[in-house]
């Protein structure tokens, strides 16, 4: 994923301070921590959800595309374990697509407007990272993307 190293650049440093608004909302107690969990570990599964997707959509994981999860979100997966994960737990992350994206947007939404539109935008450059990738990115990988772009466009 090399030639997606500025959309990389810009998601990590966008990402922290993502999850640095995250922890300032639950100390605000704006965050139902009883029924939802911590907020950090809310957001970093609906983005591992949206790369594992979108990195998956071809059924086979590359090496740069897990040094991307790995490296945007703090993993130490290795590929085999990724695409064991994607085989048992794929019906839940593809589902994500379905319903939890919307769910997880109206909550944000309801808490912190400025907020919802970084976590959009985050999501927005994790497809882009994989459309402006030109190595080893099939054309699943593509249209999971965009299909994420475009649902959030909604």
């Amino acid at each position: 994923m090399s030639n997606a190293k500025e959309y990389i650049d810009d998601f990590k440093a966008n990402y922290d301070q993502f999850m640095m608004s995250c922890d300032a909302i639950e100390e605000e107690g704006k965050w139902p921590l009883d029924e939802l969990g911590e907020m950090n570990a809310y957001f970093m599964n609906d983005f591992a959800c949206v790369i594992i997707k979108l990195v998956a959509a071809d059924g086979k994981i590359d090496e740069e595309e897990l040094a991307f999860l790995n490296d945007a979100l703090g993993f130490e997966y290795k590929a085999e374990e990724l695409e064991e994960l994607y085989k048992n737990d794929g019906d839940r992350i593809d589902a994500y697509f379905e319903t939890e994206l919307d769910d997880s947007l109206a909550v944000i939404r309801g808490i912190n407007e400025k907020m919802a539109e970084s976590y959009k935008n985050l999501l927005v450059m994790v497809g882009n990272i994989v459309i402006q990738s030109d190595n080893n990115v099939t054309e699943e990988e593509k249209a999971a993307a965009q299909k994420l772009i475009e649902a959030l466009d909604k």
